[in-house]
């Protein structure tokens, strides 16, 4: 025979004859393991007994082992390994017989573990709902879980809809008071910004019910979907009706819904994967503290498009988090405080990596009218160099030691209207080196991020209703 034949020989039979050995002992492995892994995960999600789930898991090894020792073994005798005349000749060919065979089990039952224990959770958590949804529904038909998920994808539709008209009042018939402040409030921030995001669904792929809690008091019955959708999201200039951006995204959600009477109302909206050392709950209690409101992502479409620390694309490449909008109190004026202030952490280059690129604590509110780019920066070493625009002098020798102020235009008046003597005052007494920069209708105060906690975030709103006061916007 020569050496190609024999190659092709010996291919033929590893494909006819190893190859189908191997996949049946793999099946053998996996089918044991799977069903009682299977079976331990559907009976913890309904006793939610975390010992029993550590105890399957024993179990599952002893098996695997005895399953592991018993086919291998079985392997060598099917094979004829064993020689009765000769013991030491039996103990090579079995040993070489029982490897070949361990191998193959093993990844079966690891694939069968893996299987059981984590990929059949959701199946298991998603029956077990639906048993407790329909005991609950036949006391109290708002359990319903057709009607549950009948409401959300209604919900789901006409927010998306009125988002995207920045339609407020329509709103009200399906969020909770609370929610619906907050999207007042979001849709303001859009609008001082000129602009709207239209949101276009393209497919609604799979909604379910996910936790719910029934309480005694029925107000406080509540429960959380989760929708899986395709839309095209577009960020609109609304003056020049240009579109700015323009995205076909695959959203994760977590709609939580809040009883009302006899109806759901959504009292909230989170990314179902979230990275929970991101979510600063100090700085939740600082927004509840204030009557403001916490995101752990948004506002990125609301930066400008040019700008010393941002930039023409930051409102798509940007990083903005642990984001905190509210109103103005108690800033001592006569008029009505009411306008829209918000606080967050901004990085300009995100995918540096493990030094990011222009980290910020950023302040920001409207102003009632353009005033172009101007730029007051504290004196610091070592700073980027301002582009585009010109070196002005204030007449304050105090003020000048500490800041350097620049503008598009050396004769720009506007600057000594923002500038007047308490504002200056204002700047020179801060105990750390904050920045101001204005952009046409918004001035943004920031500071270099060293760490994102509640108390930079207080002394953040307390600069923000001081130069609310002294600008007299």
């Amino acid at each position: 025979m020569t050496q190609t034949a024999y190659s092709m020989y010996t291919y033929q039979r590893l494909l006819s004859v190893v190859l189908p050995c191997a996949i049946a002992l793999i099946l053998i492995g996996f089918f044991p393991i799977y069903l009682l892994a299977r079976h331990f995960a559907a009976q913890h999600r309904l006793t939610r007994n975390e010992a029993l789930l550590k105890q399957g898991e024993m179990l599952c090894m002893l098996v695997a082992v005895v399953v592991v020792i018993a086919t291998a073994l079985t392997t060598a005798l099917v094979t004829g390994s064993f020689n009765a005349s000769s013991v030491a000749n039996t103990v090579e060919p079995v040993l070489s017989t029982f490897i070949i065979a361990a191998v193959p089990v093993i990844i079966g039952e690891l694939i069968g573990a893996r299987v059981g224990f984590d990929l059949y959770r959701p199946v298991a958590d998603k029956w077990v709902r639906s048993q407790q949804l329909a005991e609950l529904a036949r006391q109290d038909p708002i359990w319903n879980e057709e009607y549950m998920l009948q409401g959300v994808r209604n919900v789901f539709r006409a927010y998306q809809r009125d988002w995207s008209n920045l339609n407020i009042a329509a709103t009200r018939s399906y969020l909770t008071p609370r929610y619906h402040r907050h999207v007042e409030l979001m849709m303001r921030a859009l609008r001082d910004t000129g602009r709207r995001n239209k949101v276009t669904i393209r497919r609604i792929e799979h909604i379910e019910i996910g936790s719910f809690v029934d309480m005694r008091n029925n107000e406080r019955d509540r429960f959380e979907a989760v929708i899986f959708a395709d839309v095209t999201s577009q960020l609109i200039d609304v003056a020049s009706g240009r579109i700015m951006d323009n995205k076909k995204l695959s959203i994760m959600e977590n709609w939580q819904f809040q009883r009302h009477y006899d109806t759901w109302l959504l009292n909230q909206i989170s990314p179902l994967v979230s990275i929970d050392d991101a979510r600063e709950a100090d700085i939740q209690l600082f927004a509840n503290r204030h009557g403001a409101y916490y995101s752990l992502h948004w506002g990125r479409m609301l930066l400008p498009t040019r700008g010393q620390i941002f930039g023409s694309h930051a409102f798509r490449t940007a990083d903005v988090s642990n984001y905190v909008i509210g109103q103005m109190k108690s800033t001592g004026r006569a008029t009505r405080d009411d306008a829209v202030y918000q606080i967050y952490t901004y990085v300009r280059r995100p995918y540096m990596g493990v030094n990011p690129s222009g980290e910020y604590l950023i302040g920001q509110m409207p102003l009632p009218k353009e005033y172009g780019n101007i730029v007051v920066r504290r004196r610091q070493p070592l700073q980027p160099k301002i582009r585009g625009l010109h070196k002005i002098e204030i007449g304050y020798d105090r003020f000048n030691d500490k800041y350097d102020v620049y503008a598009e235009s050396k004769e720009q008046v506007t600057v000594f209207e923002l500038l007047h003597p308490v504002m200056i005052q204002t700047l020179i007494d801060i105990p750390f080196p904050i920045n101001l920069e204005v952009i046409d209708r918004a001035v943004y105060f920031y500071v270099p991020l060293y760490q994102t906690n509640a108390d930079n975030y207080s002394a953040m709103l307390k600069v923000l209703q001081a130069a609310y006061r002294e600008l007299k916007i």
